[in-house]
């Protein structure tokens, strides 16, 4: 081999050769590299801490001072449950209480209540003449919606039913200026009042109509009217209940 062919030989070995085999240990590293990446990981040997067993033993031991428990303010004591029991019972007794003492005086001192059942002519039609430019209708059911009041008067012994005691008549509904103030109207703007019956008698009120206190008496205290009596009964304070004028189906205010 000439010289020449030794140094171009020599050349190749040292730039070539040496270049490959640069490049395939760097190759080699590169795939060591890759292959350690691509190995799972190795599992940790420390075993997870049992929450549960410790909770168990923190449960059984006692609190530290200082820390409370935030559900203590929702615990009720025994005793205190019971004191709570009987607060609420007093409570309701005396709501109770007031509540019948209200009913007991509002029935002893206060307007009397409508307790008899006029049911059976509650729905009568009453005629009503001289308040308005017309005639109109009113009921006991009208008059049952008014303030009322009461008067009370011996019964004679005809008027009681047979088999039962003689007893007081109890005239109870709205007085005659009660009536007329729902109609924005007084006593003082007529000069009498005239009632017809269902049969066709009338019976006027002038004095009376002034001077004393007419009740339109819807019921006999608590029990109804009776049949000869219903739908409507004038009232007249200081005259005996015989002389009261059942029967009405007719008020007629005279100017």
């Amino acid at each position: 081999m000439t010289g020449r062919k030794r140094w171009l030989a020599r050349a190749y070995e040292l730039l070539v050769l040496k270049d490959d085999a640069a490049y395939g240990g760097e190759t080699a590293a590169g795939k060591e590299e890759l292959s350690e990446k691509k190995q799972p990981e190795k599992k940790s040997s420390v075993q997870p801490k049992d929450c549960t067993a410790e909770d168990a033993r923190v449960q059984g031991e006692e609190k530290p001072a200082g820390r409370e428990d935030p559900l203590a303010q929702y615990m009720i004591s025994p005793a205190a449950a019971a004191q709570k029991k009987k607060k609420r019972r007093r409570r309701l007794l005396v709501i109770v209480l007031a509540a019948v003492m209200l009913i007991g005086g509002r029935i002893a001192f206060g307007p009397p209540i409508l307790t008899a059942d006029i049911s059976g002519y509650k729905d009568v039609k009453i005629t009503v003449v001289g308040i308005r430019k017309k005639p109109f209708t009113i009921t006991a059911g009208t008059l049952a919606r008014m303030k009322k009041a009461s008067l009370q008067v011996d019964v004679p012994e005809e008027e009681t039913p047979q088999g039962e005691e003689p007893e007081r008549g109890k005239a109870i509904g709205p007085t005659l200026k009660t009536f007329l103030a729902h109609y924005d109207k007084t006593t003082d703007d007529y000069k009498a009042l005239r009632v017809y019956t269902e049969n066709g008698d009338s019976n006027a009120y002038v004095r009376s109509m002034k001077e004393q206190e007419i009740i339109l008496s819807i019921a006999n205290g608590s029990k109804p009217l009776l049949e000869k009596q219903a739908p409507l009964r004038i009232a007249v304070d200081d005259q005996e209940a015989d002389a009261w004028t059942g029967w009405v189906r007719k008020l007629e205010f005279i100017k």
